[in-house]
């Protein structure tokens, strides 16, 4: 069969346009979050607790694939981003490569910049939480569930809301709380069980002053005097 240049080259193009081409935007826009099938790369130890943060539910996250900020209905496991920021903690200084590219992540499978559809289809199926990862019935399970009893992102949001309407001293009294047991706790496990900052964001969820705008707050601490500021909800330090 006769095949015209211009058409060998739209052909050629449209294959081309099916590879990465590796210029890692999407890398770094922000890590993926788990799903069921990336329980196997962290049992096998290619992902580990460091490379993790866990966003609790009801805090607001930025949606990756359409965009604007969600309230998470569900807590989600995501690949940290470097140093604070958004990049995956993956992508290779310099190269811009991915270190884990053959175990990387379902949605990372998943993705095809030019076609998104395979993403949108699967992103929000089958996500994990922690407790995927994490035995409840660990030790270190154990601590994770009474730390999420007592500083629930539900609990501090109907805080949150009362004293942003009267200044209701003892809502402040219980949020302060829940932020001094939130320290200790983190505190207590770096030094008994060598957690780095890292793997407590993966335990424990984000530090709670880091979720408070979450809920309309801020904290503003002048020595041992902490002062909680009524603010616009939104995204704390990711």
């Amino acid at each position: 069969m006769y095949s015209s240049p211009v058409s060998a080259r739209n052909k050629q193009r449209g294959q081309e346009g099916q590879h990465c081409r590796r210029c890692a935007v999407c890398c770094r826009r922000g890590g993926p979050a788990l799903h069921t099938p990336d329980i196997e790369l962290y049992r096998r130890g290619a992902i580990r607790g460091k490379h993790l943060v866990t966003f609790r539910q009801g805090e607001l996250a930025r949606e990756n694939v359409q965009g604007g900020l969600i309230r998470l209905e569900a807590e989600i496991v995501k690949l940290r981003g470097i140093s604070g920021g958004f990049a995956c903690i993956f992508i290779e200084e310099g190269s811009s490569l991915c270190a884990i590219h053959a175990d990387r992540p379902a949605e990372c499978r998943a993705l095809n910049c030019r076609d998104p559809r395979a993403l949108t289809a699967m992103y929000r199926d089958d996500r994990i939480s922690r407790f995927d990862l994490i035995d409840r019935q660990s030790a270190l399970g154990e601590l994770a569930a009474e730390h999420e009893r007592r500083c629930s992102l539900g609990r501090l949001g109907e805080l949150a809301a009362r004293y942003g309407l009267d200044g209701s001293r003892v809502a402040r009294d219980a949020i302060l709380e829940q932020l001094r047991y939130d320290r200790e706790m983190r505190g207590l496990m770096a030094e008994r069980a060598n957690l780095t900052p890292a793997e407590l964001d993966f335990v424990f969820g984000r530090p709670l002053p880091s979720v408070l705008p979450s809920v309309g707050l801020s904290l503003a601490a002048s020595g041992e005097i902490f002062t909680l500021i009524p603010i616009q909800p939104g995204v704390g330090d990711a």
